[in-house]
């Protein structure tokens, strides 16, 4: 029998721990990761990372309808382009933060019924695709006659998350994929964190 080498038990643990690191690697990259955000509490008027109350009743809503906008700003180009749209979150987007933070913006509409939300629920990240879970809520029957005679004053339902840029993992251009809480897919759109 031969005799091994030194040379030729260096390269099968050379070789051994390359396989071990190629598996590591490829393991870390199909994990899931969650992300952290802040959600506004309007009546906090911050941000906040305290749980939230969500409506759980309800026909959720499985596709983009009118009046209906879900849109990202995180930088000063994005914050331009939407200025008709952030009306709507009074001063909820400081411009000053956009080198920190992006921004997630979904606005439902106005309505005179508590039987509508919109919410920014949980963030997720695997590789380049980040997945957005929304709970988004209109009532299971909708009664035109009885909204216009009710007493009660509109309601404008509008959701903001903030996200440190610096959360996303690896990736910087990102593809973006909002879901309703039954999986649905709602909207999606790619994202480049450095522009």
């Amino acid at each position: 029998m031969k005799k091994v080498r030194s040379f030729e038990i260096a390269t099968i643990i050379i070789t051994f721990m390359l396989v071990i690191a190629c598996l590591f690697a490829i393991n870390e990259l199909n994990k899931v990761y969650n992300i952290k955000y802040q959600w506004f509490s309007d009546y906090k008027n911050a941000f906040s990372i305290e749980k939230r109350e969500v409506l759980k009743t309800g026909k959720s809503i499985g596709q983009m309808q009118e009046g209906l906008k879900i849109f990202i700003i995180g930088n000063n180009k994005d914050y331009n382009k939407n200025l008709e749209n952030l009306k709507t979150f009074n001063q909820k987007v400081p411009i000053s933060e956009l080198d920190n933070y992006i921004y997630l913006c979904g606005y439902l509409g106005k309505f005179k019924s508590q039987e509508y939300d919109i919410k920014f629920l949980d963030i997720s990240q695997k590789q380049n695709r980040v997945e957005v879970l929304v709970n988004l809520v209109k009532p299971e029957v909708i009664d035109e006659k009885a909204a216009l005679q009710s007493q009660l004053e509109a309601i404008e339902y509008n959701d903001v998350v903030r996200i440190n840029k610096k959360a996303f993992y690896l990736y910087s251009q990102i593809l973006v994929v909002f879901k309703n809480r039954d999986g649905a897919e709602i909207y999606r759109t790619y994202y480049d964190l450095n522009k």
